[in-house]
């Protein structure tokens, strides 16, 4: 990220998965590059790997597309990925304020991959619905997913605050059905942790 030698863009928080199709990698990360739409705000990126661990492909390819550009009050972070063997194609998710509805929420995101690192969907979509709609200040930390080929779904799971919890963070999950010819989803399940 950046200009070598430079601290002040970072790649921290990274994430990586085996794609036995290709027989690549693909790994993701945030990021905060010094391109005009990105500088000084946390992006997610890839970059697929050869079996051998060799770059392939679009260096450092930029995959979300959080809030407005060079607006670091928007970001992404801690991205956690999946690969769908059924479908090959990636899956993955983040933690993010983003400004969907211009509400500023911090909530769980998605995005499904093809195998050459373009995103299947036009804009990123959103798992989680935290706390009240429209209202700041309910937290969403630490997402998490995988996906079973088995049963054609994903869930994913994530620590976040909710309505009366009285700012007690929880565990909450999402389980969405994969439906492979139009990367559309469908969710199935939300549940979240109990005393």
């Amino acid at each position: 990220m950046g200009p070598d030698g430079n601290d002040l863009f970072d790649a921290t928080n990274a994430a990586i998965t085996y794609n036995s199709i290709e027989n690549e990698y693909l790994v993701v990360w945030q990021g905060d590059d010094n391109n005009q739409s990105v500088n000084s705000a946390f992006e997610i990126y890839g970059q697929r790997l050869s079996s051998g661990g060799e770059e392939v492909g679009e260096n450092d390819f930029r995959i979300t597309e959080v809030g407005t550009d060079n607006n670091n009050g928007f970001f992404a972070e801690r991205p956690s990925i999946a690969h769908d063997q059924l479908n090959n194609r990636y899956l993955v998710v983040w933690e993010a304020v983003d400004r969907e509805g211009n509400n500023n929420e911090d909530e769980a995101w998605g995005q499904f991959i093809d195998p050459k690192g373009f995103p299947l969907f036009i804009d990123d979509f959103r798992i989680s619905e935290m706390g009240v709609a429209g209202k700041i200040g309910f937290e969403v930390n630490n997402v998490h997913v995988v996906l079973n080929i088995v049963e054609g779904n994903f869930l994913a799971v994530w620590a976040g605050e909710e309505e009366g919890l009285n700012d007690e963070f929880e565990i909450y999950g999402q389980l969405n059905r994969i439906s492979g010819s139009n990367n559309s989803f469908a969710y199935l399940l939300r549940k979240y942790s109990s005393k």
